[in-house]
């Protein structure tokens, strides 16, 4: 996560100095700051979805899967742990092998956003 934050960091200086310059009075260095956001964005969808529902594939945000009132911050991690303690020893096995390929899956998503955000040379 720290390769992601210092894209970030580094990202937001970029913007910063853009905005110092007045440079986004430029529609065409809008459009540029624009994609990139929309593009970082896309990089958190998850292909697979997210684990037990595949239908929702934001890795960061998406509605909270056992209370349909609020949303949920990583939303597989929550569901996953969700009721673990009343599991036998054998599906605590299962579910912590699922626990560690979506944080792996995560993982992924951060060191591609990261690289979307730099130069990978940087990371």
């Amino acid at each position: 996560l720290n390769g992601f934050k210092l894209s970030v960091n580094k990202w937001t200086e970029m913007r910063k100095e853009i905005e110092n310059t007045g440079a986004l009075d430029d529609l065409f260095s809008q459009r540029i700051l624009n994609d990139q956001i929309m593009l970082l964005e896309r990089t958190f969808l998850l292909p697979q979805g997210l684990p037990g529902r595949h239908n929702y594939r934001h890795a960061l945000f998406s509605p909270a899967k056992f209370d349909s009132y609020s949303g949920a911050a990583f939303p597989g991690i929550g569901d996953l742990l969700h009721g673990v303690d009343k599991l036998s020893q054998e599906e605590k096995t299962a579910r912590f092998k699922e626990v560690r390929k979506h944080l792996s899956d995560l993982m992924i998503v951060f060191r591609q956003a990261a690289s979307w955000l730099s130069d990978d040379s940087e990371i």
